[in-house]
Parts: C-alpha cells; structure tokens; sequence
C-alpha cells in the first residue's frame, strides 16, 4: 500500500536530498499503519495529504504569505486608488514579483540543495500565495463595494482578473524559481572553489 504518488513526490520535493529517503520512508510507515488503523485508503490518503499540506505549510508559509501580500497590496491599490495609467504600477508588480521568486528559489536551493526544488518551491508560493490572494480581495470587495470602487474594479479588469491573475504566472514563477536556484547553485560551488 503506496501514498498517494504526487503527494509523496511534492513531500520530497521539499526536504534535503540527503533526507528525502529517511523523512519519504517514515511517513509511509506512518501511512500504512494509519491504514491499518482505520481500514480505508481515502481516510489514509486525506491524512497523508493533510501531513504534506502542513509541512508545506511549515516549509514555505513565509513565501507564500510574501506573495500574497504583494498581490494584494496591488489590488488594494488599483480598487482604492484607481487611476487610469497602470503602467508604473504594472512594472512594480513585475519586478516584486519576481525579485521575490528569484529570492524563493534561491533561498530554496541554498538549504535544500536542489534546482527542481526552488522551482515547485515558487509554484507553493503562487498558488497559494494566490488564493489567499483571493480570500483577501473578496474581503475587500465586501469591506468595500460602493458604486466608485465597483467602477474601479471594472476599469483595472474586472473581479475575475483580479482573483485568477496571481495564479496564471505559475509558469514564469517556475523558471524564475528554477533560475533563482540555478544562481544559488553557481554561488555554493563558487563559495566551495574559493575554499578550496
């Protein structure tokens, strides 16, 4: 009896190489005799996933709040503020955004030792930097929604935009998190050069 394979994927995904088999090997341990105990694969799998989901959590809680906020101080921005020329504010969204991913990978990369592991470390950042997104733009919508926020609502693109925009860079966010991991990479081998 095998874990859900994406979940244990994601799981290892985050730890050190060096501990992927020990960590990976417990929680299947953990697994199966979670399975013993209540004797269903669903409720097995819903436990292992909510482990997963918590150590994502503990893991990356920090990025994934990071990317939340500035996506939600940009919607505050374009909903409270409006204005009729986004472009200063569309570069600096831009250039937050992925100086921020580029810092995810790195950082990811520095303490995990592993490139693929700073690029799903910045698509947790989005996704779920995204939906708290969300969350808070639908709060500030019923916080305020008199006629000039709607109009500037519309006038910035509109609701579904503004809840479904963070998400859609999942993509750029990988590469920028795998070329943020990449840099790291380069950094510590240099740094392990120059000691030698």
């Amino acid at each position: 009896m095998m874990p859900p394979a994406f979940a244990e994927w994601l799981l290892r995904r985050q730890l050190a190489i060096r501990d992927r088999d020990t960590v990976s090997g417990d929680m299947l341990e953990m697994y199966r005799d979670r399975l013993d105990a209540v004797g269903s694969m669903w409720r097995a799998d819903v436990w292992y996933w909510t482990e997963v989901a918590r150590l994502t959590w503990m893991a990356n809680g920090q990025w994934i709040v990071l990317y939340a906020l500035a996506a939600l101080v940009r919607t505050a921005l374009d909903w409270l503020l409006p204005t009729t020329d986004f472009a200063m504010r569309s570069t600096w969204t831009t250039a937050v955004s992925v100086g921020l991913l580029f810092v995810v990978g790195m950082s990811t990369a520095w303490r995990i030792r592993s490139i693929s592991s700073a690029a799903v470390t910045a698509c947790i950042a989005t996704i779920g930097g995204g939906l708290i997104h969300g969350v808070g733009a639908l709060a500030l919508l019923a916080a305020r929604h008199d006629p000039a926020t709607l109009a500037a609502i519309r006038a910035s693109g509109g609701l579904a935009e503004a809840l479904t925009l963070p998400m859609f860079i999942v993509l750029p966010a990988v590469v920028i998190g795998g070329i943020g991991g990449g840099a790291s990479s380069l950094l510590r081998r240099l740094g392990d050069i120059l000691a030698d």
